[in-house]
C-alpha cells in the first residue's frame, strides 16, 4: 500500500505543472485534493480528534486525498461525488462526504443526497488544505462535530444580489436520522442522532463574507449498545471573513445553549510568495487555549507548503482539552506542536 501511496503522490505533484484541467468532455470533470505532513510533539499523550500527534514524528496524521467528480447533465440538472480519505481513514477505505443531484431554476436550487454539513466558513472545502492559510481547520471550532461533516436529506439554496457588488445566500436544510461512529478521548461511541433541520445564511460583498448558521438536532451517545448521554442541540455558528490590503481575517464562534462558546481568530497577510499567518482560540469557557504560527509557501499555483507552530493549554483534569486520551497520572496540560505539510488540488 505504501507503494500505491507514494506514486499517487509523485502523480499528483507532477500534474501541478500541467494546465489541463482533466475534462472527460464539456460536461464531465475530474478533481482533486490531498494533504502530506511531518508532524510531532512535545507531549507523549496525544493531541487533536483523529491525528493523535505524540512526540514521535509521524508522517500521515494529517494525510488527506479526495477526489471529485462533477457532472454537468443540462441547463438546469447537474451533479456531484466526492470520496475523501481522511486523517482517520485508511487509504483502500475512504469516506463518501458527498453524493448528490441538483436542480436549478433561476436563483433557486434544490439538492438531494448527501451533503457536507454547512455549520462554518469552511465547511465546503473542509479537507481541502489548500484553499485556507493553515494546515487545518481551527481545532476550536472544527473539532466540535467530532468528525461527522455531511449528512443525507436535501437543501434549498435561493440567490439574491440586491446590488451589483452584493450577494445574499439562504440556505433551509433537513437531514435523515443517522448513526456516526466515533472516538471520545481513546474510546469508541456511537452518536445517534434524529432527524435534523438546519438554515444558513451567507453574506457576500467581494472577497468579503460573513456566514450564519443554526442546527437543531437530538443525539444520544451511546457506548456497547447503552446510552451515555443525550443532547438537545440548538447550535448556532457565526463567522466572518474580511480581506482589506492584503491582510486577511477570519473569526468565527460556535454557541450551544447548553455549552460555553467556542471561537478562534485568525490573521494572514500576502507578501508575495510569503503568507505568514497566526491564529488564537478558546475551547469551552476559555478552558483551552490554542496558538498558531505559520508560514506558507507556493511552490506552484496548485501546490503549497506549510510550516506551522502550535502551542494549546488545557485545565489540568483527566479529560483535558484536545488532548485525545484518558489521564490518570502525571497529567500533562499543554503541548507544542510542529508540523510541514504539503498540499495540493488538481
Amino acid at each position: 500500500m505504501k507503494h500505491w501511496i507514494q506514486f499517487i503522490f509523485v502523480w499528483m505533484i507532477t500534474l501541478q505543472t500541467s494546465a489541463h484541467q482533466y475534462e472527460f468532455n464539456d460536461a464531465i470533470r475530474l478533481s482533486g485534493f490531498g494533504t502530506f505532513s511531518l508532524s510531532r510533539s512535545d507531549s507523549h499523550v496525544p493531541v487533536f480528534v483523529y491525528r493523535d500527534i505524540d512526540d514521535q514524528w509521524c508522517a500521515d496524521c494529517d494525510s488527506t486525498l479526495g477526489l471529485q467528480l462533477d457532472w454537468v447533465i443540462n441547463d438546469q440538472f447537474r451533479g456531484s461525488v466526492q470520496a475523501v480519505k481522511r486523517p482517520q481513514d485508511n487509504y483502500s477505505d475512504p469516506e463518501l462526504e458527498w453524493a448528490y443531484l441538483a436542480y436549478t431554476q433561476g436563483n433557486s436550487t434544490l439538492k438531494l443526497g448527501r451533503l457536507r454539513i454547512p455549520m462554518f466558513l469552511l465547511s465546503e472545502y473542509y479537507y481541502v488544505s489548500a484553499a485556507y492559510p493553515w494546515i487545518r481547520p481551527p481545532h476550536d471550532i472544527y473539532d466540535s462535530f467530532v468528525g461527522v461533516t455531511h449528512y443525507n436529506g436535501a437543501a434549498y439554496e435561493w440567490q439574491y444580489w440586491p446590488t451589483e457588488q452584493l450577494q445574499l445566500k439562504i440556505s433551509p436544510y433537513i437531514a435523515a436520522a443517522e448513526k456516526n461512529d466515533y472516538q471520545f478521548f481513546g474510546k469508541p461511541f456511537t452518536l445517534d442522532s434524529s432527524d435534523a433541520y438546519g438554515l444558513t445564511v451567507d453574506l457576500f460583498q467581494d472577497d468579503h463574507q460573513l456566514h450564519l448558521s443554526y442546527l437543531s438536532v437530538n443525539s444520544d451517545q451511546n457506548q456497547n449498545g447503552n446510552t451515555v448521554y443525550h443532547y438537545d442541540l440548538d447550535m448556532l455558528s457565526v463567522g466572518f471573513n474580511y480581506l482589506y490590503r492584503g491582510y486577511n481575517m477570519t473569526v468565527e464562534t460556535l454557541y450551544d445553549s447548553g455549552l460555553f462558546a467556542d471561537w478562534y481568530m485568525g490573521i494572514s497577510r500576502d507578501m508575495g510568495h510569503w503568507l505568514p499567518y497566526i491564529q488564537y482560540g478558546q475551547l469551552r469557557g476559555h478552558a483551552n487555549q490554542t496558538y498558531l504560527i505559520g508560514m506558507r509557501y507556493p511552490l506552484t499555483p496548485r501546490l503549497v507548503i506549510n510550516a506551522e507552530w502550535e502551542y494549546v493549554r488545557s485545565p489540568h483534569t483527566p479529560l483535558s482539552g484536545h488532548f485525545t486520551q484518558l489521564q490518570t497520572t502525571s497529567i500533562e496540560n499543554d503541548s507544542q506542536i510542529f508540523t510541514l505539510a504539503l498540499s495540493f488540488t488538481f
